[in-house]
């Protein structure tokens, strides 16, 4: 009984079929019905696989026309659909045997009913809307050409003009002899089965290893298989029917596209296998989809929720174009990582040399964790992008940007963005992780990492940290300036931050460490990971998780002179050293 269910199972369905008009010849003379002889094989499977079910009589009526709903049905079983859609159609009646066939292939997106909200389940199907639901079903891409596939093209309906051509383009269907389609013509069940079988290929629908299948096309319609040393000219479909269980692929070559629109949590695994692309789109719940070994792809399309895990040496490319309500995940190494509509993106450890939002992508959120690194960042449409992820450059052609932390280097092609909590106007430019405009058109740190006081009062803004600078050097330079003009310098804030640092004598901020001998002033970053000191030798930083000390003084080139009166956070990694002679920016 194991040998049987095996065999019956998983077949190679590689025999090249035609939809073109043969004469029918009697297979089984001592069969009671006449089975086609050029579709017998495919008819006695799929009875054994119960794709096709025969009447009581025993019958399977292979020369009878195939109704829309004797067609759907037998899909419905190779992908093992289970959801079932809830829109009402007035020619199905709830308690019909297809009706709970139609709600399946209306929610696989595979029939939609007329614009009168009619199904026409009874009908016998034609050739060319037959070629319309496969085309949907499989993902038949549109032919290059969509002129010249058969003599009668001026017969096919403009609704099935591409799907026809491009199953035609594809090798699914072929023409009589003559070279028509004769897309009007109703189809048999014989000719229907013959039509799904040659677009289906190979069927695994149990749970078993299965080694050294080769082929076109492959659909697995049940979970916790595992596909071994596989060969496919054509496409891996997962379909709906393995659920939220786990499928291996494992030394295999799957020369088109991977369709993974079923598999759980737990995983649709590639190990040392190529694949031409993926396309990851499952409905209802996440997909994990992890890349081990060898693996490669030319590229991963996400259309829904998941997670992408990629352990392998390579960078693949990935789209993300799933809906506002999904949840897209990715981990490990990737090249262009491009976000085309408006959506939930995290990077977990990730690596990508790209990272891409489109114009149709605003109002996404992409959340960069800290192990994240980026090297370019391009935003052509409004984003949230959150995180402590490393962005190397960023490029910022749309209003509405929004950069917790910021890039390394920036530019601003937008009216402005807003980076680190901060406004940066269109023309900042950026690098050192200071953005340009910050608080006003402040100037590059590479370009200028000193500054003279005459430089601050041209060039920093007038509000936050450059603003700060600028009014500590106004005040103190301000011959005029008298103590009561200043009444809340007279007691010392006890915030290290406080917003008015200037004391009585205008020397400095106060200081967490003011009865401390020889500090001058001091910043304890919001995130208490960095203390900086300023004293009459320089600056010191200490990191709070190490105790480890790096010292910044003129002669390692990073303050215009030793004495530091002041030092203002500067809101993102490091601080404004204010010196008697100079102001310099110092980045951690």
């Amino acid at each position: 009984m194991k040998r049987k269910l095996k065999q019956g199972l998983v077949v190679s369905l590689s025999i090249a079929t035609t939809i073109a008009c043969t004469q029918l010849a009697a297979a089984d003379k001592s069969s009671a019905e006449a089975i086609p002889a050029w579709a017998a094989s495919e008819l006695s499977l799929w009875q054994s696989l119960g794709l096709i079910k025969g009447n009581a009589d025993g019958t399977i009526q292979p020369n009878r026309a195939v109704t829309k709903s004797e067609f759907v049905t037998m899909l419905n079983r190779v992908f093992n659909f289970a959801k079932e859609s809830t829109q009402a159609f007035s020619d199905v009646p709830a308690s019909a045997w297809y009706a709970s066939e139609i709600a399946k292939a209306h929610a696989a997106g595979i029939v939609t009913g007329d614009q009168n909200g009619k199904m026409a389940p009874l009908e016998n199907l034609s050739r060319e809307k037959a070629a319309l639901i496969l085309s949907r079903l499989f993902q038949v891409k549109a032919a290059a050409s969509s002129s010249g596939a058969f003599k009668d093209d001026q017969q096919v309906s403009k609704w099935a003009m591409d799907a026809v051509h491009a199953m035609k383009a594809a090798g699914y269907i072929a023409g009589t002899p003559e070279g028509l389609f004769q897309p009007g013509k109703e189809l048999t069940r014989a000719e229907a089965v013959k039509m799904i079988n040659n677009i289906m290929g190979t069927l695994v629908a149990d749970a078993s290893k299965h080694s050294n299948v080769n082929g076109r096309n492959l659909v697995v319609n049940t979970a916790g298989s595992i596909l071994s040393g596989i060969h496919l000219t054509g496409n891996l479909y997962i379909t709906p029917g393995v659920g939220e269980g786990n499928l291996t692929i494992e030394n295999s070559k799957i020369d088109g596209t991977i369709y993974v629109m079923g598999g759980g949590v737990h995983s649709v695994e590639l190990d040392d296998t190529q694949a031409g692309s993926i396309l990851i789109n499952k409905q209802d719940s996440a997909v994990r989809v992890v890349l081990n070994g060898s693996s490669t792809t030319n590229g991963i399309h996400i259309l829904s929720d998941a997670r992408l895990e990629n352990t392998t040496s390579s960078s693949p490319n990935v789209t993300v174009a799933s809906g506002t309500d999904n949840q897209v995940t990715l981990a490990g190494d990737y090249g262009d990582v491009t976000v085309i509509s408006d959506t939930t993106l995290g990077m977990e450890s990730a690596t990508a040399a790209n990272l891409s939002i489109a114009s149709t992508a605003n109002g996404s959120s992409i959340t960069l964790d800290a192990g994240t690194t980026v090297d370019k960042l391009t935003a052509d449409g409004s984003a949230e992008i959150k995180g402590a992820g490393k962005v190397e450059n960023a490029t910022i052609n749309a209003n509405g940007v929004k950069l917790e932390t910021a890039p390394k280097n920036v530019i601003v092609n937008a009216d402005s963005a807003t980076i680190g909590g901060q406004v940066v106007v269109k023309g900042g430019t950026s690098s050192g992780g200071n953005p340009g405009g910050i608080g006003g058109s402040g100037p590059s740190v590479d370009e200028i990492k000193q500054f003279t006081y005459s430089e601050v009062e041209q060039k920093f803004g007038n509000t936050g940290p450059q603003g700060d600078v600028k009014l500590y050097l106004q005040l103190k330079q301000d011959p005029t300036y008298q103590k009561s003009a200043n009444p809340k310098a007279n007691a010392l804030p006890n915030l290290v931050n406080a917003g008015n640092y200037v004391n009585a004598d205008l020397d400095i901020k106060p200081s967490i460490f003011a009865a401390l001998r020889g500090v001058n002033t001091s910043v304890l970053k919001e995130a208490r990971d960095y203390l900086w000191i300023g004293t009459d030798s320089g600056v010191t930083r200490v990191d709070l998780a190490t105790n480890e000390m790096v010292t910044y003084t003129t002669d390692s080139g990073d303050l215009a002179d030793n004495k530091v009166l002041l030092l203002v956070d500067d809101k993102k990694t490091g601080v404004y050293a204010v010196t008697e002679n100079g102001v310099s920016h110092i980045m951690n």
